[in-house]
């Protein structure tokens, strides 16, 4: 019961944290629960806002292999352990296209399947949502984890510094490594 209700607590304290419109970062599969985050889940967090299609309770927006819906942070949290993270990585660049009203078209034009479209790794996934949601444009980086750091290898970035493999190593050790 303890648990339960310090994790009612921290959802609560979590979604005070965010606004109509930012990214929220899920990382997902650490090695052994310590390690780098090998990826991280993407939505839009939309709150108590009104939109068509949106039942009570659910407060994000986001892609999933089979479509675009609404959804809950706390079930998504549940995946990710209780982390999550507000990651609005391109506000700097692209704070002209943070409008309510541009986010909320867009939300709506994404609710329309053929706008949806079919799920892709590398060009139709939960981060091109929630990017061209906020910005209005489609990217994927990965911002942060190991995904990220591969993806720029592939494309042909300099200088990225990869995680080692930690494959043979016991949790324990693992962990004791990252200092996690």
């Amino acid at each position: 019961m303890k648990k339960l209700i310090l994790f009612l607590m921290m959802n609560s304290f979590m979604c005070e944290a965010y606004q109509f419109g930012d990214i929220i970062a899920f990382p997902r599969k650490k090695i052994c629960g310590c390690g780098p985050t090998l990826y991280s889940h993407y939505a839009i967090y939309v709150g108590n806002e009104t939109i068509p299609g949106k039942e009570p309770g659910q407060d994000i927006f986001h892609r999933t292999r089979a479509s675009c819906k609404f959804g809950k942070l706390s079930e998504e949290s549940k995946a990710s352990n209780g982390q999550t993270h507000k990651e609005n990585y391109l506000d700097d660049t692209e704070r002209p296209f943070i409008k309510h009203n541009a986010i909320l078209q867009r939300i709506k034009k994404m609710m329309k399947e053929k706008f949806c479209k079919l799920y892709s790794l590398f060009t139709n996934n939960c981060e091109h949502l929630a990017t061209f949601v906020r910005y209005g444009k489609e990217i994927s980086k990965q911002h942060g984890t190991i995904a990220g750091r591969l993806w720029n290898l592939i494309r042909g970035k300099r200088n990225v510094v990869l995680t080692p493999d930690y494959t043979g190593f016991p949790c324990r050790v693992l962990c004791s490594i990252t200092g996690k």
